[in-house]
């Protein structure tokens, strides 16, 4: 174990169990802000750039610079654990001080002499990770499609030459590369000619991306924007920045040079297998940071030439999967493997939720559009007018299918938009928020929204019949700040306080998570459970965090309502009926008995001196002002709205906030 050298100069070596040690008096930063929170760490790291400062405000992007080693870890528990007074550092200063490498590809003449090394700008521990299927063709480039929001009409295409090109470095001539189209194979090839032997050259595999200039579109006006690419392009989606396909399932370690789509032909790997394989096994291998399914094609000894070929699955009814370029129908085939994972996967292409008996090739009935790799990307091509939010948040991507029941299967991918599946109404739905365009039922004129400020990225049909995100189906772990899925059983872990499986590699207990918020009030509905808070942490504007406190009431009605005001005796009876689901799930015994009547008593203790107290309801402006209440426009119409319940989950720090909120709202009359 490495150890972690604290800014005082004190040493901790990072156990599973440790924390990082703060001085007595505040860290200083060199810059000229200046912070009285700033821990600085040493220590090693499989990523980042060795010998460089980078400075982290939460744990996530640390994880996404850092990968994983000491470092990370103390970073991690840096944020999770803070400073003795219970204070948590603004940010982190961390520098990675083992000798990394940058990914590497060495480029030989017939003779097997190295002629040229094409190398990554960003470090990485593992080496010969980059292919040279980096790029696409520069003169065809990518199609972006931008479309006004309300009406649905296209702006305008812009033709995007990708500046990506391959940059000499070191003395000589100038080389240069072409990229050329393999017949066939469906990815590029790139050559590198001129140069002097033995020299290096820079492929600057961190430069502007086509969906990343969407993004900067997207943020600067009120724009929806997409991308749609050429047929002879790639299938999925070039991640410039991992662009190396590495294969790493059933003991298989490699590289290949191709993204593999429904409908493609069978691939034959660069990269020799390194066990024997059987035809229709099924591997699953990483490409440009995602997870993909494919087949072994035909039978392959150890060390021979693997064949491949892309696995495809049934869709449900009620759902289907078309083609972009001809509004077709995509012919899958089902295949055993599990649905969800196969969604989470998938890459472009558009999933529809078809109203009744639509024409499923009528193109005026395309619904949602995904990305990530796999059929060509479509658009939306009938946005409904009016729908619409003024909430600033980016559009994410989609993808959900639903079946003949209604029932969803979602993806982690965030859901861009979607067709109800008996309404034929769409819903739009933001990166991290959705929005539910139904009426509540109580009146017509009244609009409800769920938001989400976590990333669930799980789709479901709620109670009034409509899409939206799941509740707590996933929440970020603490320590390792990714996203991970709550299995059912840990309500009743959580409740009899013992440890709990988050993930593959860290776990919580009951304890640590009601230190953060006292005795949450756990409910269980279907396949997943709630923890219901008191707290909110919404961005009001990108960038922001500002904390909406929705004061200490927060009750459970025998509808899983949560109302402003409610008698003692009824909530009792709702945590009762909680107490009881928690019994049935758990294994008799007295330490249960004993778990659940300490529990009991907590939970009565502490809803009971909330009877009858006001559900305090500030917001923010773009400033970060309080605000009694929220306004936002759909279409034309102009609202106002109010908090009205709420979901806690475990945020990047370990504290819990509310990620779910109902807002409830009225239109508001505006004399002219």
């Amino acid at each position: 174990m490495q150890k972690i050298i604290a800014a005082n100069g004190g040493i901790e070596t990072v156990t599973p169990l440790s924390v990082v040690t703060w001085t007595a008096e505040p860290v200083k930063s060199s810059g000229a802000e200046g912070s009285d929170r700033v821990v600085a760490l040493y220590g090693e790291a499989a990523g980042g750039e060795p010998g460089k400062p980078y400075t982290f405000s939460d744990p996530v992007t640390a994880a996404r610079t850092l990968i994983s080693g000491d470092l990370l870890r103390g970073v991690q528990y840096a944020f999770a654990n803070g400073a003795p007074d219970g204070q948590r550092p603004r940010a982190v200063v961390a520098v990675n001080v083992k000798g990394g490498s940058q990914a590497s590809y060495a480029v030989r003449d017939a003779a097997g002499k190295t002629v040229f090394t094409l190398k990554t700008l960003t470090y990485r521990e593992a080496a010969n990770q980059t292919t040279l299927s980096l790029t696409g063709d520069r003169t065809k480039g990518f199609n972006l499609q931008v479309r006004d929001p309300v009406t649905g009409a296209a702006l305008g295409y812009t033709k995007l030459g990708i500046g990506l090109y391959v940059q000499y470095v070191g003395g000589g001539k100038a080389a240069t590369a072409e990229i050329t189209e393999v017949a066939g194979a469906r990815y590029f090839k790139t050559t590198v000619t001129g140069g002097d032997a033995g020299e290096s050259l820079l492929i600057p595999l961190a430069g502007l991306t086509v969906r990343q200039l969407a993004e900067q579109i997207q943020k600067s006006g009120p724009y929806n924007v997409f991308t749609a690419r050429s047929a002879v392009l790639p299938a999925a989606e070039l991640d410039l920045t991992q662009a190396a396909l590495d294969i790493r399932a059933s003991g298989l370690v490699g590289e290949v040079q191709t993204e593999v789509a429904p409908g493609t032909a069978d691939v034959t790997l660069e990269a020799a297998s390194p066990r024997a394989l059987s035809a229709g096994e099924t591997l699953k291998f990483r490409a440009a940071g995602v997870w993909r399914f494919v087949q072994v094609a035909e039978d392959a000894a150890a060390g021979t030439a693997l064949k491949i070929r892309p696995v495809t699955f049934a869709i449900p009814q009620g759902a289907v999967l078309l083609d972009s370029s001809t509004a077709a129908a995509v012919a899958l085939t089902a295949v055993k493997a599990d649905f969800a994972d196969f969604l989470t996967t998938k890459g472009q292409g558009v999933v529809q939720y078809l109203p009744g008996d639509a024409d499923a090739g009528d193109p005026a009935q395309q619904g949602g559009n995904f990305s990530g790799g796999g059929s060509a990307a479509a658009t939306i091509s009938d946005w409904e007018a009016g729908v619409e939010a003024s909430l600033d948040e980016d559009f994410g991507s989609a993808c959900a299918l639903t079946d003949d029941q209604g029932v969803v299967f979602g993806v982690r991918a965030r859901l861009q938009a979607a067709r109800h599946p008996r309404e034929g109404k769409f819903i739009q739905l933001f990166s991290g928020v959705s929005q539910d365009l139904l009426p509540t039922g109580e009146s017509d004129a009244e609009l409800e929204i769920y938001l989400q400020n976590v990333s669930s990225h799980v789709a479901a049909i709620n109670d009034r019949d409509s899409v939206v995100l799941a509740q707590a189906a996933d929440a970020v772990n603490p320590q390792s700040g990714r996203l991970e899925r709550i299995a059912p059983y840990f309500l009743a872990a959580m409740a009899a306080g013992y440890a709990a499986s988050v993930g593959r590699d860290t776990s919580l207990t009951y304890k640590t998570l009601a230190a953060a918020n006292p005795f949450p009030n756990l409910r269980t509905r279907k396949d997943d459970f709630t923890l219901s808070g008191v707290t909110v942490l919404v961005p009001p504007k990108k960038g922001q965090a500002a904390r909406i406190e929705l004061g200490r009431t927060a009750y459970v009605g025998e509808d899983n309502t949560i109302y402003e005001s409610e008698k003692s005796v009824r909530l009792m009876n709702s945590v009762a009926r909680e107490i009881k689901l928690i019994q049935e799930a758990l294994v008799p015994g007295e330490a249960t008995k004993a778990a659940l009547a300490r529990y009991k008593r907590e939970l009565t203790r502490y809803f009971d001196g909330l009877v009858e107290k006001q559900l305090l309801q500030p917001g923010y402006d773009q400033d970060g002002n309080a605000v009694p209440a929220y306004e936002f426009k759909v279409g034309r119409t102009q609202y106002q709205g109010r908090l009205v319940t709420t979901t806690a989950k475990v945020n990047p720090t370990g504290e819990f906030v509310v990620a779910d909120f109902y807002l409830r709202a009225r239109p508001v009359e505006i004399e002219v």
